[in-house]
Formats: C-alpha cells, structure tokens, sequence
C-alpha cells in the first residue's frame, strides 16, 4: 500500500487522531515543498513563509485578527519548525491512543479544538492586558499544535491518572505525573519569558483538558453539540443523510458509552479496594458488596 493509499484508507476509516496527525504533517511538508520550489526558481523562500505566517499562524494585534479571522483556527495546524512539528506529533500519538481508547474516537477532535481555542484565547488576553509581557517578548503569531495536544494529554491523564506506562532509564510512571511534569515544565517556563505566549496557551489548552474529561467521567459530556455538528457537516459534504437503525427497540452501546461505563466501574473498584486495604471487607455495604461480586464475574 502506498503513502497516499494508507492516508486515503485512515480518511476513509475515520481515525480521527492519525487524520489530524496527517494534516499536521502534510501541510508541513506542502510549505517545505513550495519552499525549495521558490529556492529553485529564485524567488527567495523567506518569502514564501512570511505569507504563510501572515495568511496562516493568529495575530497577537486585535485589529490584524478582525481582518484574518479564519487564522483563529488554521493556526493549530501549521508549525513553523521540523523539531516544534516533530515533539508535537510525537507526544499527540501516545497521549492520544489512550484518550481514544477510554473517551472515544469521535471525541478527541473536539477536545483537540477546544483545547487549542482555549489556549489561544488565554494567551490573547494576557498579551492584550498585561503590558509586561509585551515589553518583555513582542510576540507577533500565534502558531503550533501544542495547545491543543496538551488538552489531550491532561485529558487522558484525567481519565486514567493511574494507567502506568514504562519510560526508559526511568520505569514505570502514572500517568497522572507525566501531566503534571508536562504542566509544571510550562509554569516555570514562564519565570523566564521564553516563548511566554505559548506557555500560557499550553496551560489554556491544559486547564480544558481538565475540567472536560472532569465533567466527562461525571457523565456530562461537553463536546456533545461540537460532535453533532460536525457530523451534520460531514453529512452534507457526503451527501449521505445520517440514519439510525433500531433493531427489537435496543441500541447498541457505542464505543464511547461502554469506555464511559467502564471508567466509571474502574473507579467504584478503586474505591472499594482502598475501602478493603483501609477497613477490611466486613467495613464494605451491600451495595459495594455486589458492585465486587458483578466486577469479579466479568474478570
């Protein structure tokens, strides 16, 4: 299967993490392209990335952004440099096959989106009223996937703060400290004043991650209306109007409603286990009695 097959088959299979992933990528490699291109012909390839920051990455000046709206969302996809590209693509795979895994495939392209608007608005504001950080770095754009990525990795480590995973020279970590390594690395980052802009959208996208996947385990579940909409949208760019078919008047449990009730059992036999460690069995009500017993069926 060739390059261009395998990025057809992902479309066509909707994983919407390795989508993004390519989009990310490849309008890299599409500006790279154009950019030897205007090399070649001697047309100066500075140029051609002053446009694209211009026409693509979100201006800190108000009145720049009135007039380039549409950057409010292309910025989140265009990245400047191979290693700010590579580090974000990098830690969006692995954070983002657990929060698919647990939220949902349909879900991590809302939380991508919010995360990355949050953090651009977070970081617009505290350009536009604290002069400091003006004076201090006059960033002009606002560009990268970071904001966003780090929705998903604070998402994910809020929905399985305990997952462990292994690092090499280190063993095994939860979860829930690599975010927090991730969070505290842009907190004391900002004493600094290097790339200021960026780590405030970082804690942006950060705090949505956050109190969504919160709200999410509590079985509120904030991306609802983005999902819907986007779907209408596919849905007329298809030409396939959506349908749902019901067989014996039962629905089957989608994967994002199973991972939801299977997060929420996992968290009832974290709660009973410590309860077992701290007070023994007999300290168990009956209620938590048959949540052990159902729990131990399905082992």
């Amino acid at each position: 299967m060739s390059i261009l097959d395998e990025i057809k088959y992902q479309f066509k299979a909707r994983n919407v993490l390795l989508q993004l992933i390519i989009i990310n990528v490849g309008l890299f490699v599409l500006l790279n392209i154009l950019s030897f291109i205007f090399y070649i012909a001697g047309k100066g390839q500075d140029l051609l990335w002053y446009h694209a920051v211009i026409n693509l990455a979100m201006p800190y000046n108000p009145h720049e952004l009135l007039y380039k709206p549409w950057t409010i969302l292309t910025h989140f996809f265009f990245h400047a440099e191979f290693g700010h590209l590579f580090w974000n693509m990098i830690t969006f795979y692995f954070f983002g096959r657990i929060f698919t895994e647990y939220a949902g495939n349909s879900r991590i392209l809302s939380v991508y989106v919010y995360g990355a608007l949050c953090g651009a608005a977070l970081s617009f504001l505290c350009y536009l009223f604290i002069p400091s950080l003006q004076q201090i770095e006059p960033a002009n754009y606002m560009l990268g996937a970071s904001a966003g990525i780090m929705a998903i990795v604070v998402g994910a480590a809020t929905l399985v703060p305990n997952l462990q995973v292994t690092l090499m020279f280190i063993g095994n970590v939860s979860f829930k400290y690599i975010a927090l390594f991730y969070v505290l690395l842009d907190l004391v980052s900002l004493q600094y004043y290097s790339n200021a802009g960026g780590h405030i959208a970082h804690l942006g996208g950060a705090s949505f991650g956050f109190l969504a996947m919160t709200s999410f385990k509590k079985g509120n579940d904030w991306t609802r209306g983005f999902n819907n909409f986007f779907e209408w949208i596919r849905g007329i760019l298809s030409g396939k109007p959506r349908m749902k078919v019901i067989h014996n008047n039962k629905m089957k449990k989608t994967d994002e409603q199973f991972n939801l009730e299977r997060n929420k059992l996992q968290q009832q036999m974290d709660q009973i286990l410590d309860k077992i460690s701290r007070s023994g069995y007999d300290s168990l009500s009956k209620e938590e009695k048959e949540i052990l017993f159902k729990s131990s069926k399905k082992i």
